[in-house]
């Protein structure tokens, strides 16, 4: 059953057109890698899907309900969005940042459960020791993480994340990743997530949207979506396909 659904989705930006005539489907349980390069729309495709950017036309529906006419509440049940950049405030314990992600489901006040199920994804992705420290005296990785565990505490049916390890070394790109596949894979968690590094999609996704200019120009399963031709056509660079390793790495001919 198709979770994601976008059909026939164009954004403006003022006279720029941010994403012309994407249609796509994501089933549910399903991991897409949203691929291609700076100014492609990837951004843009994950904000319309949560509902924070208007189509001006086409639609989006998410679980079978169109986004456009779910409030805010509703569509943060549905959805978990984790952006690239984000400003925090000074004097915010990280505990209390990541309660936020709960507001969808408390009335008033945050119960023993909300705190439960907070502290159990914080020391699922290792920062259940940081509990008590101030939002701001987080390193960059760490904030990532702290990130993603305020978009799982909603415990969404769709996670769209926005470049989920730009900020971590390797060590933590792989263990979010690992943790990534997990959700999908036991929760059924559908989950479209931008990348760049080709390797990581190749290796983590079930499906590869391949962006250029606000347009969908490869997509499918990923290992026949992500071929050198498709590479060169959106990143306009020579690539070789290592299937048996599960990667992708350029081809630096000549040399």
């Amino acid at each position: 059953m198709a979770l994601i659904k976008v059909i026939g989705v164009e954004v403006n930006y003022k006279s720029v057109k941010a994403l012309e005539d994407v249609t796509l489907d994501v089933s549910e349980g399903e991991i897409a890698a949203v691929l291609g390069p700076n100014g492609s729309g990837k951004t843009t495709l994950l904000r319309t899907i949560d509902g924070i950017v208007r189509p001006v036309r086409g639609s989006v529906y998410v679980d079978s309900k169109s986004v456009a006419r779910l409030t805010r509440r509703e569509a943060a049940r549905l959805i978990g969005y984790v952006p690239q950049h984000i400003n925090v405030s000074r004097g915010v314990k990280v505990i209390d940042f990541v309660l936020t992600g709960r507001r969808p489901h408390i009335s008033f006040s945050p119960s023993d459960r909300d705190v439960d199920i907070a502290l159990s994804y914080m020391s699922t992705l290792e920062i259940e020791h940081l509990a008590t420290r101030d939002i701001t005296e987080l390193s960059g990785g760490e904030l990532q993480r702290a990130l993603i565990a305020r978009a799982l505490v909603a415990e969404p049916k769709v996670l769209l994340l926005d470049e989920p390890t730009s900020n971590l070394d390797l060590r933590y790109q792989v263990a979010i990743l690992e943790l990534v596949s997990e959700l999908s894979r036991k929760k059924k968690i559908t989950v479209m997530m931008a990348l760049h590094d080709l390797t990581q999609a190749y290796r983590y996704s079930d499906k590869a949207i391949l962006l250029s200019n606000g347009r969908i120009h490869a997509m499918g399963a990923t290992h026949e979506a992500l071929t050198p031709d498709t590479i060169k056509l959106v990143f306009g660079v020579e690539a070789l396909v290592l299937s048996e390793h599960k990667a992708i790495i350029p081809a630096f001919y000549g040399r």
